[in-house]
């Protein structure tokens, strides 16, 4: 199918192999050798240990909106009076109520109030250490952490072996529209999709890959890139997109207009829609779209742009996307 596509380019097609990695076990320190094929119930036990963690994440949420609205009370308290004219003895008495209602007031905070406010903090406190001894929780096996670091260290030579590189490997992102499965991101490039392809397939590599299932959760797609595409060795930011389209005809005049947009604020297509398939995970795309930049700082500039602004709008009513903005090599 791939065999025999058209090009109008004599450059080669550029590949590339996204890859989502979900690390489920934080700063676990580990010592111990891989421990997964005695634990058939560490997926799921890790799974809850994580959904326990965003729940206490969500009672801190709501203890400082409480908190937040105790001081507001605070904020609140004031003394009352009014313009007129009155004998040296009435402001003498307005004066005397006034300072009452003041120590009233600061009784009222000193008894109340601050005792509350003290409860909130404390038990904001608990629950933040709470979290923080998730992970040293016991139910998570020893050894995962370093699988993962192994994977990383064994699975380059692997990668240029078949002429691929990394261009993004675990930068800094942010989310930016929508969504973004994990909190990893790799993104290898390769010559053509035939090598992409001869990777994933390579035997030797099929060992290492299970070093990396057993220990994170991943969205791996193959992607066809552009026919002409820039030299990467000067990109070091990238907007990455999964897109899917509700109006063709709204959405080819976005795809017709943002390249000049893109040229003039600093971008380049890597990937724009080419064929996809989903090697890893149960996410298939409908359109994905790579584009560098100098750094990840003028691609969120790109993004916040007026420029681009009015062709966002068209984006974002044609289709739903998820976009983000990640650091590369």
């Amino acid at each position: 199918k791939l065999k025999n596509r058209p090009t109008n380019n004599t450059e080669k097609d550029k590949s590339f192999v996204v890859n989502d990695l979900k690390d489920f076990f934080g700063n676990i320190q580990i010592n111990a050798q891989p421990f997964y094929s005695r634990f058939p119930d560490v997926r799921n036990s890790i799974k809850l240990t994580r959904e326990k963690e965003q729940d206490l994440k969500r009672q801190i949420d709501q203890i400082k909106a409480k908190l937040k609205s105790l001081r507001d009370q605070r904020k609140d308290i004031f003394v009352g009076g009014e313009d007129s004219e009155t004998s040296d003895a009435q402001i003498l008495s307005s004066y005397q109520g006034a300072i009452r209602r003041m120590q009233d007031a600061t009784n009222k905070i000193d008894d109340i109030l601050r005792p509350k406010i003290k409860r909130l903090q404390d038990q904001i406190k608990n629950i933040e250490n709470e979290i923080d001894s998730l992970s040293k929780t016991q139910d998570i096996p020893k050894g995962f952490r370093d699988n993962y670091e192994k994977y990383k260290e064994m699975v380059p030579e692997i990668i240029s072996k078949h002429s691929g590189n990394y261009i993004i490997r675990g930068g800094d992102l942010k989310v930016v529209e929508g969504s973004w499965p994990g909190d990893r991101i790799a993104v290898l490039e390769f010559p053509d999709y035939s090598s992409a392809r001869n990777f994933v397939d390579d035997p030797e590599y099929k060992p290492i890959a299970e070093i990396r299932k057993n220990s994170s959760t991943s969205h791996i797609w193959l992607i066809d890139g552009v026919a002409k595409k820039p030299n990467t060795t000067d990109t070091h930011g990238y907007i990455l997109g999964r897109v899917l389209i509700k109006d063709d005809k709204s959405y080819k005049t976005y795809a017709d207009k943002v390249p000049a947009v893109m040229t003039e604020l600093g971008g380049a297509y890597l990937a724009r829609g080419g064929f996809c398939e989903t090697i890893e995970g149960d996410m298939t795309l409908d359109r994905i779209v790579i584009v560098g930049f100098a750094n990840a700082n003028t691609a969120d500039k790109f993004h916040k742009s007026d420029l681009y602004a009015p062709l966002l709008n068209i984006r974002t009513s044609a289709s739903e996307s998820n976009i983000v903005i990640v650091e590369g090599l």
